[in-house]
């Protein structure tokens, strides 16, 4: 998926670009999350801390095991990506009172946000489209 930030200055300008019926259907998927009483942020760089990269880990491997994938991904890996280059990391994660729930992997360099690999421990509806597109959307336009 190849998204172009065409100068957006907020999420809701983006989805101006969508007919009524893509719009109404994209705030009724975030409210839904919203109703979940999940929380979605967006860590950067050396906001990530190692207990952040043991949750990504862990939901990887939830989601790994739920849809019968392959592990490409190792436990070092994940701790080589933390120690070399947390400077490009971007963690959107989502907690459910007060617990991660889920979450996606994304890498960032020269205002490029790459996105792979997201893990959930419980399903709730919408949150997929939530933590990596939505969020990771928004924290693009935010970013410039």
């Amino acid at each position: 998926y190849h998204w172009h930030n065409k100068a957006y200055s907020s999420f809701d300008d983006y989805l101006a670009v969508y007919k009524s019926k893509k719009r109404i259907q994209v705030k009724r998927e975030r409210r839904s999350v919203a109703e979940s009483k999940v929380e979605v942020a967006v860590h950067v760089a050396d906001q990530i801390d190692r207990a952040a990269v043991d949750n990504m880990f862990r939901l990887y491997l939830s989601t790994v095991h739920k849809q019968w994938g392959r592990q490409y991904l190792t436990r070092e890996f994940f701790d080589l990506i933390w120690e070399r280059f947390r400077r490009n990391l971007c963690f959107v994660e989502a907690k459910q009172d007060g617990r991660v729930v889920a979450g996606a992997i994304n890498l960032q360099k020269a205002g490029v946000l790459y996105g792979r690999y997201w893990g959930a421990l419980v399903h709730i509806p919408h949150l997929h489209f939530e933590v990596c597109y939505y969020r990771s959307l928004e924290h693009c336009i935010a970013s410039g």
